[in-house]
């Protein structure tokens, strides 16, 4: 993956910028449609992972393929699996530990770590439905509430 989109193995770049003109709503295209041109945004990171599980899963099912490739795909889709949960686990770690600076952003921080969790839950929830895909998506969304929660904790009050 793009290297600019990584501050360390186990921190993804939010927004690099205009994050003002963020809107919670646009996630969905955000994920499924990332615009390299645009911020610069780890968002796309669990997108292009979804993808290629997407496709080692479809070569997986394909009957003509050895048994020994399907065995990496398989050790493939479970490492980025784990490497996706760790992200999303390592970001709502540190928004739970974002002291909040300003107190008129509590109810949206509690409300996006509640939101977090709750993607986390799904995308377990996934995982034991195996769709690894699926929990990806949720990891990222997951991250992606974790990242909203610690910008707004982090907003000091305009004097």
């Amino acid at each position: 993956m793009n290297e600019n989109l990584w501050l360390d193995s186990s921190h993804l770049i939010f927004f690099e910028k205009d994050f003002e003109n963020f809107n919670e709503k646009e996630f969905d295209e955000i994920f499924d449609k990332p615009k390299w041109t645009g911020p610069k945004t780890g968002i796309v990171v669990f997108h292009y992972e979804k993808v290629a599980v997407r496709e080692m899963m479809n070569e997986i099912k394909f009957k003509k393929n050895p048994n020994e490739l399907k065995n990496i795909f398989e050790k493939v889709i479970e490492k980025l699996v784990k490497a996706d949960t760790l992200l999303a686990k390592v970001s709502l770690f540190d928004a739970k530990n974002t002291p909040i600076q300003n107190p008129k952003f509590q109810k949206i921080v509690e409300h996006q770590i509640k939101k977090a969790e709750e993607e986390l839950e799904q995308a377990e929830e996934k995982l034991t439905q195996n769709r690894p895909d699926k929990a990806i998506t949720r990891f990222g969304k997951s991250w992606l509430c974790a990242q909203i929660v610690i910008k707004f904790a982090s907003l000091e009050a305009k004097p």
